[in-house]
């Protein structure tokens, strides 16, 4: 409710005052998501891998303006980011052949980090990827068990072991194939948690989508 309400008061403020750049904060030229300048730098477009067999797809690596904008994004609690992020996605796919009539599952967020940060920002994202590209909007298809230490302080191995049996699948698939939605994939070992607990319900993962990789 917080995140709902920091929202709309920042809309009305984006009535009143043009737009900021979601990297710099600097004036939008015009409605969008960077500013010229940040535009440039980053060069979004898509970018293709595979994670466990499954095929993935990013707006490009997890550096420059782009790794500002999701910073600011999760951590400065910009909750209205995930709208022009999420249309960047979609103006970077070809939306209804990626996600139409597919379950946009978010990765999950504890209820103690969720009540902390306000949102979960992989959930605004697969929001606001469903209803343009016609997809299902699947908040609670995954549940985490515990409030595990932050992925973004560990090392690989002990990411895994972070995650392992934390992330289960909540319902029974609905038969539709399945997009993972999440905001960085790093070490993969988040994505792969879910992998799982999809896999073990019958759920068929038919794609990661993420707004940035590391490495890319």
């Amino acid at each position: 409710m917080h995140a709902r309400v920091l929202t709309l008061g920042r809309r009305l403020l984006d009535v009143l005052v043009p737009g900021s750049c979601a990297a710099c904060a600097e004036p939008l030229g015009s409605f969008g998501l960077f500013c010229p300048r940040c535009a440039r730098e980053a060069q979004l477009k898509l970018h293709q891998g595979s994670l466990d067999g499954v095929p993935t797809v990013s707006l490009g690596p997890y550096a420059g303006p782009l790794k500002d904008a999701i910073r600011r994004f999760k951590y400065d609690k910009r909750a209205e980011l995930a709208e022009p992020l999420a249309r960047a996605l979609l103006a970077h796919t070809q939306a209804e052949v990626a996600f139409g009539g597919r379950d946009l599952v978010p990765v999950p967020l504890h209820p103690m980090r969720l009540a902390e940060r306000g949102f979960n920002q992989s959930a605004l994202l697969a929001k606001g990827l469903a209803r343009p590209a016609s997809a299902v909007y699947c908040p609670r298809a995954l549940l985490r068990r515990s409030n595990t230490a932050r992925q973004a302080r560990l090392e690989r191995s002990a990411r895994e072991e972070n995650l392992r049996e934390q992330i289960q699948a909540r319902h029974p698939p609905s038969g539709r194939p399945v997009v993972l939605v999440d905001d960085v994939l790093t070490t993969g070992s988040t994505a792969r948690a879910c992998l799982s607990a999809l896999r073990s319900v019958n759920a068929r993962v038919e794609l990661i989508v993420v707004l940035a990789r590391a490495g890319v």
